[in-house]
C-alpha cells in the first residue's frame, strides 16, 4: 500500500516458483468536478481542459476535458492537497488561469482531496485575451502570402506564448494574450525570417502593446525571399598547384 514505487517494498522471484499473496486494496480515491465557461458570454467551453498538479510540489497529475456543457470530472486521486489550472484547449481566444482566477499556481486556492467522495464547484470562467493581427506581404511583389508562421514572444523573457498561420488571403491573428507588451517573428521557407517591424533579431523589434480583450491590429509585415547563388564545382586537376 505504498504511493510510489521508492516507497514499495521489493518482491523477490526465484526461478520456476511462484510467489503468493503479493496483494493489494485498492482505495476509491476522490475526484474533483467543475465547469468551465467564458466570463464574457457565460457559455460552456467543451474542450477545455483541467489540470491538475501536486500543491506541494507543482507537480503534473492528471487531466480532464470540459464536455459538451464545461462539465469535467478528474480521475481518481489519492488522498492530499491539489492545485488546478484551466486551459481554453481550442477555445483560444481565451485565458488560462488557475483556481480561483489566479494567475499562477503559488496564488491558487489549494483543493483538498480525500481518500473517497467529490469536491465539486472547482469552476472556472475564463476572460477572453487580447489578440494581435496584420497582414503578411512579399517585400517585393507585394503580394498577400498565405502560410506564414507567427510567433508571438513576451518582450521581456523572449519565451513563445502563442502561436497562428497566415490564411489564404495572407491575414492572420494571435489569439488569447494576456494584456502586456510582446515581440513578433514571422517565418516562411523560402523567406527571411523577420521580427516586427523588419529586424532580423529580438533586441531590435518593436514592441507591440495588447490591451485585452481588445485587438492589436495593422501589425503587418513584408518578408524577403532569400536568394541562392549556384558557383560551378570546380575539380583539382593532378597538375594543377
Amino acid at each position: 500500500n505504498a504511493a510510489s514505487e521508492s516507497a514499495a517494498l521489493t518482491v523477490s522471484v526465484s526461478l520456476s516458483a511462484t510467489r503468493p499473496n503479493v496483494n493489494a486494496v485498492l482505495e476509491t480515491g476522490g475526484v474533483i468536478t467543475g465547469v468551465m465557461t467564458a466570463a464574457d458570454t457565460h457559455a460552456p467551453l467543451p474542450g477545455a481542459i483541467a489540470n491538475v498538479s501536486s500543491a506541494t510540489n507543482g507537480s503534473y497529475v492528471g487531466s480532464a476535458y470540459a464536455d459538451a456543457n464545461g462539465y469535467y470530472q478528474t480521475p481518481s486521486l489519492p488522498a492530499g492537497d491539489y492545485k488546478v489550472s484551466f486551459s481554453a484547449g481550442p477555445w483560444m481566444a481565451y485565458l488560462d488561469e488557475w483556481y480561483n482566477h489566479a494567475s499562477s499556481l503559488d496564488a491558487a486556492l489549494t483543493v483538498t482531496v480525500q481518500a473517497s467522495g467529490v469536491i465539486s464547484n472547482v469552476n472556472a470562467a475564463l476572460d477572453r485575451g487580447g489578440s494581435i493581427s496584420g497582414w503578411t506581404f512579399d517585400a517585393l511583389t507585394a503580394v498577400l502570402l498565405n502560410g506564414v508562421h507567427v510567433s508571438v514572444h513576451h518582450a521581456t523573457t523572449a519565451s513563445v506564448v502563442r502561436e497562428a498561420d497566415s490564411n489564404n488571403w495572407g491575414f492572420y491573428q494571435v489569439n488569447g494574450l494576456a494584456s502586456g507588451q510582446y515581440k513578433v517573428q514571422f517565418s516562411k521557407d523560402g523567406y527571411w525570417t523577420r521580427w516586427y517591424s523588419d529586424t532580423l533579431d529580438f533586441a531590435p523589434a518593436l514592441t507591440v502593446t495588447v490591451t485585452a480583450p481588445n485587438e492589436t491590429p495593422f501589425t503587418n509585415v513584408s518578408l524577403r525571399r532569400v536568394l541562392y547563388t549556384y558557383l560551378p564545382l570546380v575539380t583539382r586537376g593532378a597538375n594543377m598547384p
